[in-house]
């Protein structure tokens, strides 16, 4: 079953942060349809990652639209809330990501097996690698996992530091992704989980003094930063004999 919530939890990133353009997020704040669509964007992207599960197991199908279901609600909840009271939006937003997990967590708690459906021969239709069936799936496992926390460290953190910044600042615009800013992260936390673990000390401390040299060192928001790309590297290492080879 963490295989499929795996899965499940890079459909939510995707959609939540990659696939959220600009337009769907105006769409979502406009009106409830906004939000139908965006959650929609989720059930296609689980659908897509769980293909062996959905062609052989209607329970399954109908289990993955309670829980898109529940992406709706909890999303037109946070939008009302926010409209209302802004100086809490960081609170709001760590609330709304536990909330889509622990729908999507429900999985652990269901009277049925959904791999019992599974296909070999059908699965993963997009991947060609030489492994056999269960070495390929557990790699795609592996790689969702990491992409899904990747997604965290670059977007989910960004998103972090703006509604920070909105709370020491009235001058904050709207949400610009500093894209060398998510770059910087993915590569500290690749550099956590790789053999090299250690190395991804080095850049932490060197942001450290860079900032502390441009006279933009702010700790709090050093420390909000960083802290959740440990912590993130702390679930991986938690996780990853669920899908070591």
């Amino acid at each position: 079953m963490i295989s499929i919530f795996f899965l499940l939890l890079f459909a939510h990133t995707l959609s939540d942060f990659v696939l959220q353009t600009s337009y769907i997020f105006k769409l979502k704040v406009k009106n409830i349809w906004g939000v139908v669509l965006h959650s929609a964007i989720f059930f296609f992207c689980a659908i897509l990652l769980t293909r062996p599960l959905y062609e052989h197991s209607f329970t399954f199908v109908v289990w993955l639209l309670a829980v898109t279901l529940s992406h709706i609600v909890i999303d037109k909840v946070k939008i009302i809330i926010n409209r209302n009271i802004i100086q809490k939006e960081i609170i709001y937003f760590f609330l709304d990501q536990l909330l889509h997990i622990a729908a999507m967590a429900t999985i652990f708690f269901l009277p049925f097996d959904f791999t019992e459906d599974l296909v070999s021969e059908n699965s993963l239709f997009f991947l060609s690698y030489s492994y056999d069936f269960i070495k390929d799936w557990r790699l795609f496992i592996r790689f969702s996992f990491i992409c899904s926390l990747a997604i965290y460290v670059s977007y989910a953190v960004e998103v972090v530091l703006y509604y920070y910044d909105r709370t020491v600042s009235e001058k904050v615009g709207g949400l610009k992704y500093n894209i060398a800013a998510m770059l910087y992260r993915v590569f500290v936390f690749i550099l956590f989980i790789s053999p090299f673990h250690l190395l991804g000390i080095l850049p932490i401390v060197a942001r450290y003094y860079l900032d502390k040299a441009r006279l933009v060192y702010d700790k709090r928001r050093y420390i909000i930063e960083n802290g959740i790309v440990v912590l993130l590297v702390i679930i991986y290492y938690m996780y990853q004999s669920e899908i070591s080879f």
